[in-house]
């Protein structure tokens, strides 16, 4: 393969880690085949992982166009040598592609969400007036697999729709599981606290506590790693537990 064929350089990702690549490398390296007579594929990398190639510390094996890498024989990554979006392989998928195949997929899960939602909501304007009536409505709902779905799915689709119906935007903000606890709760500043503790950074699981009514202990930056923790007070010291 020319270098021709890779494309040009300044364009093309390191196969291992996806950077800039600063070379091309030449797999199997020359010294291994004889540079007059070597055959083989040329592969960019960044000059770390090009190092790192010739040092030993990395292997590649190369079939139809597909560079496996490995460290120790352990194999750590797949990527296509020459990406292709129009393939129907995903393997062939540039990063970009695959990030907005991943946004599509997204998209479609909060309609299809939604959807389920009206059904859901329209269920209940039909059948609320009786006790448990989302069960009956769970009894004549089938998911992709062909399966009763459960009566806490149609519970759960009406609770959301009365929350973020024509306000799908929240939904998307908090999240799933942070939505979901909104939607259940008793409390008109729900969203409100929801949507501060998402600001704020807290982990889910907290947000959803506060959103409960429940106390959670504060959170401050460890200065070290920048990451969050609990700050415990024991004595005159603060303890930051990651």
């Amino acid at each position: 393969m020319t270098l021709q064929e890779v494309g040009p350089l300044q364009f093309a990702p390191c196969c291992v880690c996806g950077k800039a690549a600063d070379d091309l490398h030449h797999e199997p390296p020359k010294g291994s085949g004889g540079a007059p007579d070597w055959k083989g594929v040329l592969i960019p990398l960044c000059r770390q992982h090009h190092t790192e190639r010739h040092t030993g510390q990395l292997s590649f094996k190369v079939d139809n166009g597909i560079v496996n890498g490995f460290i120790s024989e352990i194999h750590i990554f797949e990527r296509a040598l020459r990406p292709d979006d129009m393939s129907p392989d995903p393997r062939y998928w540039t990063d970009e592609h695959l990030c907005h195949e991943w946004s599509d997929a997204e998209s479609q899960a909060l309609g299809n969400l939604i959807r389920q939602c009206e059904v859901a909501w329209q269920f209940w304007r039909r059948y609320g007036w009786a006790d448990e009536w989302y069960e009956r409505a769970a009894q004549m709902l089938t998911d992709s697999t062909g399966q009763f779905v459960h009566w806490r799915r149609v519970y759960e689709r009406v609770r959301l729709y009365e929350q973020f119906n024509e306000r799908w935007k929240d939904y998307e903000l908090l999240g799933p599981t942070l939505a979901l606890a909104v939607a259940e709760s008793r409390n008109p500043e729900a969203l409100e606290i929801a949507v501060a503790a998402k600001e704020k950074g807290l982990r889910v699981s907290d947000a959803v506590a506060l959103v409960k009514g429940k106390e959670v202990s504060e959170w401050e930056r460890c200065e070290a790693c920048g990451g969050t923790g609990r700050v415990k007070k024991e004595s005159e010291e603060q303890e930051i537990t990651a």
